[in-house]
């Protein structure tokens, strides 16, 4: 939504709306929608390198022009988020797309952004400890025939990878097979 809204639970049933990460947004965003371009969506927050890190999409749904920004605080009581720039964008000129973001820290310290819907499928990059983008390396992690698959999670438990990722088709009414797959 616009500026990425918070929202705000003392028992996870309750929620209040608590501000936006953005109260404008930041000014090197062309990628959104021009008839709502102050949406931003897909947030995923992490903490890591003694601060609080947002990824967000800044997209056009159904088009592959897209970014992941980030943003820091040092805090998640009354924070002031700090724009960080775009970690990666992709081109109508790509066949990948840069929405759905979800950082991870492995096991030895290293930070990764999953991230990727349709075309060619879920990616993974490097991060440094700042959480900007390390490198140029870029892994493909996983596809479906169909390309429906979006929303990559990446957990680290009793020595294995498990990548969850949204696959097939929602918001089709009766006809949504939307589902999770690990």
């Amino acid at each position: 939504g616009t500026g990425l809204p918070i929202r705000l639970s003392t028992d996870l049933l309750n929620w209040s709306l608590d501000g936006q990460v953005f109260a404008t947004q930041p000014s090197w965003i062309t990628t959104t929608d021009s008839t709502s371009p102050n949406d931003l969506w897909a947030p995923d927050i992490s903490y890591f390198g003694g601060q609080y890190h947002v990824y967000y999409a800044a997209s056009t749904f159904g088009s592959n022009t897209s970014c992941i920004g980030h943003a820091t605080a040092a805090s998640l009581s009354s924070p002031t988020w700090m724009d960080r720039g775009a970690v990666i964008c992709s081109s109508s000129s790509d066949d990948w797309n840069a929405i759905d973001p979800a950082a991870v820290v492995d096991p030895q310290g290293q930070v990764w952004l999953a991230f990727g819907s349709f075309w060619s499928g879920l990616k993974l990059i490097r991060l440094d400890d700042q959480g900007a983008r390390m490198g140029t390396e870029f892994y493909s992690l996983a596809t479906r025939d169909n390309t429906a698959v979006e929303a990559s999670y990446i957990v680290f438990h009793d020595g294995f990878y498990y990548l969850f990722e949204s696959v097939d088709f929602c918001c089709q009414g009766l006809s949504s097979n939307y589902k999770i797959m690990v």
